[in-house]
């Protein structure tokens, strides 16, 4: 069976990773993780993974990450 992405989005929080990581970790029910890695495998159809890094750019900056 192959696997299809089926969407996908980022976007930037204009916070330290140190503040984000905690809250995020404490509203996702996760089955998988790592450092600032999380996944959630909802049955069979579903799995949804949140990862978490430093933007390296100013916090002023719009510009999206690209995917």
């Amino acid at each position: 069976m192959s696997r299809r992405l089926v969407t996908a989005v980022a976007g930037v929080v204009t916070a330290p990773v140190e503040r984000v990581w905690p809250l995020l970790r404490r509203q996702l029910p996760a089955t998988e993780g790592g450092e600032h890695f999380l996944a959630h495998q909802g049955g069979w159809w579903y799995r949804g993974e949140w990862t978490v890094t430093a933007w390296p750019r100013s916090p002023t900056s719009r510009e999206a990450p690209r995917a």
